[in-house]
C-alpha cells in the first residue's frame, strides 16, 4: 500500500519512514526526539551497534512477517518476537519503527504491510555487508516493492551519508545517484542537506549536497521547492546555511533553470548579520557563474558594487559568463560594452 512520507523523517530516522501530509513550504526543524534518536543510534560502539541492526532487521522483520501470516501457529510466534524486543526497548531504546508503531496499534493491521515491512527490514540488513553485489542485491529488492520499497531503500542510504565508513558512504552514494529512483531521492536529499547532526558540522549537508549534484537535471526542480512557500520565493533567512548547500548543487547542475531564482536570492538578500551576508552572496555569485546566464552579470556587479570584498569570486565568475576580466565593476562594464 503507497504511502506519503516526508523524506526528511525517511532519511534521518534509522527506522525508515514516519507518515506524514506532503511538505507545503519550507522545511521545518526536525523534531528534537528525531534528531537525538538518529544521533544515539550514530554513537553507540560497534557491538551495541551489531546488536541494535540485528534486533531491527532480523528479529523485527522476521517478527513482521510472522505476524502477518495467516498461520496461527506463526502468527503466535511473531507476537511473542515482538513482545520480547519490546522489552528489550525498555532498556536499550526505540527498536519498532515509528511507522511499524502506528500500524501495529491499528484495531486491524494492514497483513499486507507488515509482510512487506518485514522483508524490507531483512534486506536492509544486507547494507552491513562489504560486499557491493549484495548492497545492489538487496537495493533491487526494495525496489520490487514499488514506492514503498524505493522510499524505504533511499531512506537507508541517505543516513548511511552521515556514516563514518568511506566505503559506506561511496556505496550509499552510488545506489542514490545510479540505482534509485532519482526525484525521489532528490526530494529525500534536498530535505535531509537542512538537517545538523552532533559532531558533524556541516559535513552532513555537504555529502548531501555533493549527491544532489551527481542526480544533475532531474534534481533542479524539487532543490528549487525549497526556495519557495507556497509557490511563491521566499527569501534566505535564518536557512540561509542549509540553502547554500542546496546553491552550491545547483552551481554544479549547471541548469539554467536555477538562474531566475538564485538571481533572485542574491538580488533580495537580506540577513541579520553582514558576514552571513558575505558567505552566502560568495555562494550564490560562483553557482550564477557556473550556470551561465548572461541575466546574472547585472545582479553580480550590484553586489559587488555593494561590497568590494566580494571582487575575488564576482571576477571570476563574470568570467566565466563573459571571457572578460576586470579590477572594479566600472571597469568590466566599460570593458562589457566593446
Amino acid at each position: 500500500m503507497p504511502r506519503t512520507v516526508t523524506t526528511v523523517l525517511l532519511a534521518l530516522l534509522i527506522a525508515a519512514c514516519n507518515s506524514a501530509p506532503p511538505r507545503e513550504s519550507a522545511p521545518s526543524p526536525l523534531p528534537s526526539a528525531e534528531v537525538e534518536e538518529f544521533n544515539r543510534y550514530q554513537a553507540l560502539n560497534a557491538a551495541d551497534y551489531q546488536e541494535f541492526i540485528q534486533l531491527r532487521c532480523i528479529r523485527l522483520g522476521q517478527a513482521l512477517a510472522d505476524i502477518a501470516s495467516d498461520k496461527p501457529d506463526r502468527n503466535e510466534l511473531g507476537k511473542l518476537a515482538l513482545a520480547d524486543i519490546r522489552k528489550i526497548e525498555k532498556v536499550k531504546g526505540r527498536i519498532v519503527p515509528r511507522e511499524v508503531d502506528a500500524e501495529l496499534a491499528k484495531p486491524e493491521p494492514d497483513k499486507l504491510w507488515l509482510a512487506a515491512r518485514g522483508a524490507l527490514l531483512i534486506a536492509a540488513y544486507e547494507f552491513e555487508s562489504s560486499s557491493r553485489q549484495r548492497w545492489e542485491v538487496a537495493a533491487a529488492r526494495m525496489k520490487s516493492f514499488g514506492m514503498d520499497g524505493e522510499e524505504f531503500l533511499i531512506a537507508q542510504m541517505v543516513k548511511r551519508l552521515a556514516s563514518a565508513n568511506s566505503q559506506t558512504r561511496d556505496w550509499a552514494a552510488y545506489i542514490l545517484a545510479d540505482v534509485a529512483d532519482k526525484p525521489l531521492a532528490a526530494r529525500a536529499l534536498s530535505d535531509a542537506t537542512f538537517v545538523e547532526l552532533a559532531n558533524q558540522d556541516g559535513v552532513f549537508p555537504q555529502r548531501t549536497s555533493a549527491v544532489l549534484a551527481r542526480l544533475g537535471s532531474p534534481a533542479v526542480t524539487v532543490i528549487l521547492d525549497h526556495f519557495q512557500v507556497n509557490g511563491v520565493f521566499e527569501p534566505a533567512s535564518s536557512n540561509w546555511k542549509s540553502r547554500r548547500y542546496l546553491v552550491r548543487a545547483l552551481g554544479a547542475i549547471e541548469d539554467r533553470r536555477a538562474a531566475d531564482t538564485l538571481i533572485k536570492e542574491l538580488e533580495q538578500l537580506k540577513l541579520n548579520s553582514d558576514d552571513s551576508e558575505f558567505v552566502y552572496r560568495q555562494v550564490l555569485i560562483e553557482a550564477l557563474g557556473r550556470i551561465g546566464d548572461e541575466r546574472a552579470i547585472e545582479p553580480i556587479l550590484k553586489a559587488w558594487e555593494k561590497d568590494e570584498s566580494l571582487t575575488t569570486v564576482a571576477r571570476q565568475a563574470l568570467f566565466e559568463l563573459t571571457g572578460n576580466i576586470a579590477d572594479t565593476p566600472a571597469d568590466f562594464r566599460k570593458l562589457n560594452k566593446r
